[in-house]
């Protein structure tokens, strides 16, 4: 195994004695993106994005083990409001809607109990089948037939594209429109969403253009790139979650689910923040 100076720290972290947490309960909130047999070319383990079957199952079975429960977005949120959220309550998302959804993952969760939320950008669910980073994703059938089985969808905007690159017309269509088509195919109110790319939480400006524009649009609650576990004292519709793939063995993942990776938050965006002003 690769040496991980984020994996020895978090593992240090997570032999610590629990602290009491001085914002009250928290979410953890995965995030995974394709689930199958493929590799990545290289590149640091952070940045992986995909996860095999066979360490998505050692997950999912590490998550019942330890009697954790799966819940969505909006009702974990509310559980945190209100103190109504359950014990080790978690939430798993799953961004960019590809195909491996259907006959990798939800076979895993629906085997173990639990239930998810996939944010999927609108346009590339089309029949002819497509394409998006080389792997085959969704049709609107597939689409609807998850949801009938239980699935939870939200929006990852139209194109996929680079929102804080795009006027505030070409920001707003991406997030109103991918909504409305989401609502077509699924019948009930669609309420979340997740933001495509690394959030640039350090460009304050976009950052209220962005929130502002997810008003207009209908969504109640929201999820990023950011590292860390969901808490009351941020914003409901920028929220951050846990980053999951390949790379995270057993100690890892439970390392990261109880809270030792949270560090990487604050390095994340002083990271940012001090390319920004370079």
């Amino acid at each position: 195994m690769r040496w991980r100076l984020d994996r020895t720290i978090s593992l240090a972290a997570a032999m610590r004695p629990p602290q009491r947490d001085g914002h009250g309960q928290v979410l953890p909130i995965l995030m995974y993106h394709s689930v199958s047999d493929e590799e990545h070319d290289g590149g640091h383990p952070y940045y992986q994005t995909n996860t095999r079957p066979e360490r998505f199952v050692e997950h999912m079975k590490w998550l019942r083990d330890h009697e954790y429960q799966s819940v969505d977005l909006e009702r974990g949120w509310q559980g945190l409001i209100d103190g109504s959220l359950i014990p080790r309550a978690i939430c798993i998302t799953f961004d960019d809607g590809f195909y491996d959804l259907l006959h990798c993952v939800w076979p895993v969760l629906e085997s173990y109990g639990f239930s998810a939320t996939m944010f999927i950008p609108t346009e590339f669910m089309a029949m002819p089948r497509q394409t998006f980073k080389g792997r085959t994703c969704l049709t609107w059938p597939e689409v609807r037939r998850l949801h009938e089985a239980g699935m939870r969808f939200g929006s990852h905007s139209m194109t996929h594209a680079e929102l804080h690159r795009l006027p505030d017309t070409n920001l707003r269509r991406e997030l109103v429109e991918s909504r409305a088509l989401l609502e077509d195919h699924v019948h009930e109110p669609v309420t979340t969403f997740a933001h495509p790319y690394a959030f640039p939480s350090e460009d304050r400006d976009y950052v209220v253009r962005l929130r502002d524009a997810l008003e207009d649009a209908g969504y109640t609650r929201g999820v990023t790139t950011r590292v860390g576990r969901a808490r009351t004292s941020q914003d409901p519709l920028l929220l951050p979650r846990i980053p999951v793939n390949s790379h995270d063995d057993i100690a890892l993942f439970a390392a990261k689910v109880r809270g030792a990776y949270d560090w990487v938050g604050a390095i994340q965006r002083a990271s940012r923040s001090l390319r920004r002003a370079a």
